[in-house]
């Protein structure tokens, strides 16, 4: 089988304003890092380009107190980490007040996301059926991801819009596909990534299960090898993961 693309790095580029540099340290009272952290995890969920945020007095200190917040609100969700293309943070403080400003660029524009979720709508209502089970409605959406993406091994297809004008996608391509179709049901769900590669999770019943399209999808076949499987059972086939690729975020 081909080898699996990594899931594309986030480049973020952090400029950094000092007007005055009074000896601070990070505070957990009014505008603190927590604070900025979920501002920075809401903008994200909502696509916003250009995020605000003030408060009084100064918080941070180091870099390093810039990095932490942005990391924060990305660690954890690997959908969020790779809507993200980039993002550039000022910040401006005196003795009394702090600014934050925060310009994110997205992977996908606002039209190209408003045409995969409508495209995802409109391929659930002619493959979803009523009443169907949790399990069915998951079973419905890999058949159908599998049915019209082939693999990339070129690493240019990795995203779900890219995947629709293609037909072909890396993991992240696929991962991201059925997630996108996946979230306009009321299941819930998670990304994860681990051995260079990327697949999703699903929740039914209670109970956490992986589904793999990218591996499930072979040449001249359809697989069920890698769908709705246990932890315990992705384990056996020597798969490991986590909620967060760090060597996908870098900062300069």
């Amino acid at each position: 089988m081909a080898e699996r693309t990594r899931i594309k790095p986030i480049i973020v580029s952090l400029l950094v304003l000092f007007l005055v540099l009074p000896n601070i340290s990070p505070s957990a009272e009014g505008g603190t890092e927590c604070s900025v952290t979920c501002e920075l995890m809401h903008a994200i969920e909502a696509r916003e380009s250009v995020v605000e945020l003030e408060w009084e007095g100064e918080k941070f200190l180091s870099q390093d107190d810039f990095h932490r917040p942005l990391e924060e609100a990305l660690k954890g969700d690997l959908y969020l980490q790779a809507s993200v293309e980039s993002v550039a943070m000022e910040l401006h403080f005196d003795s009394r007040r702090s600014r934050l400003v925060a310009r994110f660029k997205y992977r996908l524009t606002d039209e190209e996301q408003a045409f995969v979720e409508k495209w995802a709508r409109q391929a659930l209502e002619g493959i979803l059926h009523e009443g169907a089970s949790h399990a069915s409605k998951v079973k419905a959406i890999h058949d159908h991801v599998i049915s019209i993406l082939s693999y990339d091994a070129s690493g240019k297809n990795d995203n779900a819009y890219r995947a629709l004008m293609t037909g072909k996608a890396t993991c992240q391509g696929y991962a991201l596909l059925f997630y996108e179709m996946l979230r306009q049901t009321e299941l819930s769900q998670q990304l994860v990534a681990g051995n260079d590669h990327m697949w999703n999770r699903v929740l039914i019943d209670g109970e956490w299960y992986h589904v793999d399209c990218t591996y499930d999808d072979l040449p001249h076949e359809m697989s069920y090898k890698y769908f709705l499987k246990t932890d315990a059972e992705m384990k056996s086939f020597g798969r490991t993961w986590s909620f967060l690729d760090k060597a996908s975020i870098s900062f300069r």
